[in-house]
């Protein structure tokens, strides 16, 4: 039996590599003020599997399940709602005044992009740029006044589905490009 002696290989400087590679960065990541993401635990069986998503309460609405629930207090759902996007599709921006939302990436890859346009908000101008779907199964909690948009970065169809305490009537529907120059988002996947 051969032995391999790793430790007279030891590259801990890149002296002595050919190629000279640079030490990665991780920086942290950038938070938005009021903007939760809730991992949600998923139950497999032989069956298939299981998440409970959102229990409502009387004075506000329950994420999660077990140890990793949630409670929103004062979000009182008033409308559920769905998108359905193929494969390329990004749907941005969205921003309302008074809407709060709760989005349940179900089906699918996703980029979930966030930009604070609050201009009282201690983020403000901050973005956030999230993976999740199918294997990433997560719900964001979304204040008013932050400016959201998806990407399905998958090759088939996607499903959010997501609720809102506001009705729609239309007179809190407010838009900026997906592609605004003056948020200056990234929706591509990183290559590393």
């Amino acid at each position: 039996m051969a032995t391999i002696n790793l430790s007279k290989n030891n590259y801990l400087q890149t002296q002595g590599m050919i190629l000279k590679p640079t030490l990665q960065q991780y920086k942290k990541k950038e938070t938005i003020d009021g903007l939760q993401i809730i991992k949600y635990p998923i139950f497999p069986s032989e069956g298939g599997d299981f998440a409970e998503y959102v229990r409502i309460n009387e004075d506000g609405v329950t994420l999660g399940k077990g140890d990793g629930m949630f409670d929103i207090k004062g979000f009182t759902p008033r409308q559920m709602s769905r998108s359905f996007m193929p494969g390329g599709v990004t749907k941005a921006w969205h921003l309302h005044t008074k809407q709060n939302e709760i989005w349940l990436p179900t089906v699918g890859r996703f980029i979930l992009g966030f930009y604070d346009n609050r201009e009282e908000s201690l983020t403000k101008g901050n973005k956030l740029k999230i993976y999740a779907g199918t294997d990433n199964q997560i719900a964001i909690v979304i204040p008013s006044g932050v400016a959201h948009g998806y990407k399905n970065i998958g090759s088939s169809d996607s499903l959010l589905v997501y609720i809102t305490d506001q009705q729609w009537d239309g007179t809190d529907e407010y838009r900026l490009p997906w592609d605004s120059k003056d948020i200056n988002f990234d929706w591509e996947i990183p290559n590393e």
